[in-house]
């Protein structure tokens, strides 16, 4: 039971670490290639986690509406 435990650590240790590389991969969305990139990070994540991903252009759209939301304040 213990390797099992310690696989299991490991690998949610390594998710982790997957999730802060989106998240600096998040902050460089320059140019096409960098947006590709993320998009195609979050989709390996989303698999992994069996969730539906949520892609670059959400993210801008949305970030986008909440400095439009804030402006109008």
């Amino acid at each position: 039971m213990e390797d099992k435990d310690r696989y299991i650590t490991t690998i949610n240790k390594r998710i982790d670490e997957c999730h802060e590389l989106l998240e600096i991969q998040a902050s460089i969305l320059t140019d096409e290639y960098m947006k590709g990139m993320y998009n195609g990070m979050e989709l390996i994540l989303a698999v992994i986690e069996d969730r539906e991903p949520v892609y670059v252009s959400k993210i801008l759209r949305n970030s986008k509406q909440n400095l439009n939301n804030s402006q109008q304040k």
